[in-house]
């Protein structure tokens, strides 16, 4: 198995820099095109109707078309992933049991519901601001390449040229609502990708 190791890439070497170290932005290969105010309205709406397509809002908008028995079995899924939620995100055993105890079943499910509702909200903005990160990477001519990874978080991986080289910069580009931060879940994909070396978060 041949070893792995972190890709050589530019980095700023003036050592009074903020970013001492860091990806030297200013050697990568520059945008081609600007987009335009209207392009990027378009692009903008098309992540709206993209993340409204994977989150609640699809199931809000099938509810109030739903009626009698379709309607039922529109609940009845909604209250299997609510159930499926609360044993997936639920404390520790011991303080579910004290959260849950004594609570009517509804007031427990109307708890997690919100928590629920606020875990789609999230996601939502997410995937839309990660729509507009692709596909603006993708119109700006800048990115030798730009291609999904095949994860639900919809993160991607772009190539780019280094300037007078040619040399390639795999990166690994996940929208975060928070600096320096990576979830879990994110490691595995910022620390490998299926480029010959290894993905730079960047």
């Amino acid at each position: 198995m041949k070893a792995l190791r972190s890709q050589d890439y530019p980095r700023i070497r003036n050592e009074n820099h903020e970013f001492h170290g860091f990806l030297d932005e200013s050697r990568l290969e520059d945008h081609k095109k600007r987009l335009s105010p209207q392009e990027l309205t378009e692009i903008i709406k098309d992540a709206i109707r993209y993340a409204d397509s994977k989150s609640s809002a699809e199931f809000i908008a099938r509810r109030k078309k739903s009626k009698g028995a379709d309607l039922e079995k529109t609940y009845e899924k909604a209250g299997k992933e609510l159930f499926n939620y609360f044993r997936k995100y639920c404390s520790d055993p011991a303080q579910t049991a004290l959260d849950c105890f004594e609570k009517h079943y509804s007031i427990v499910a109307k708890e997690h519901a919100r928590n629920l509702l606020v875990q789609k909200l999230r996601m939502n903005s997410g995937w839309r601001y990660q729509y507009i990160a692709k596909i603006g990477a993708i119109e700006s001519g800048r990115f030798v390449e730009v291609s999904d990874i095949g994860t639900s978080e919809a993160d991607f991986n772009v190539t780019i040229k280094v300037k007078k080289s040619e040399s390639l910069i795999y990166i690994y580009v996940s929208v975060k609502n928070r600096t320096n931060t990576m979830g879990g879940q994110d490691w595995p994909k910022a620390i490998h990708c299926n480029a010959p070396q290894l993905a730079s978060n960047f």
